[in-house]
């Protein structure tokens, strides 16, 4: 795969969650044994080196963590790109900023989304 088709493909996995966005704190590497690499989608053959962490991503459920495997190459671009990364959606259940749960209606519980009638502050005449 081409470096720019495989850097956005890696930037759309960041954004939409099916790789993590944080490091992964123990990986390691190894002969591969055919595994699928979780960035490019393409298998790891035997004659290649595959790297492995344990990570959470948000399409998974929250708590739960899982492997993840890349070629070293795409080891080394997830790992530039998940630092450039600006916008990810966030997970299903919270606000644009990802502090404040949402409502039963959907919209965020954060005061300084709401008009400022409703969030208790004084409104100016």
């Amino acid at each position: 795969m081409e470096t720019d088709a495989l850097r956005t493909l890696i930037r759309e996995k960041l954004r939409d969650g099916r790789l993590p966005l944080n490091s992964m704190p123990r990986f390691w590497g190894g002969p591969a044994d055919g595994e699928m690499c979780d960035a490019c989608d393409k298998p790891i053959t035997k004659q290649q080196l595959v790297m492995e962490g344990i990570a959470s991503t948000l399409s998974d459920r929250p708590k739960e963590k899982k492997p993840i495997q890349f070629h070293v190459t795409c080891f080394q671009m997830w790992d530039a790109e998940r630092r450039t990364v600006k916008v990810v959606p966030p997970p299903h259940g919270l606000s644009r900023r990802g502090l404040f749960p949402r409502g039963e209606d959907g919209r965020s519980n954060d005061s300084s989304s709401r008009p400022p009638e409703a969030s208790g502050r004084p409104v100016a005449e």
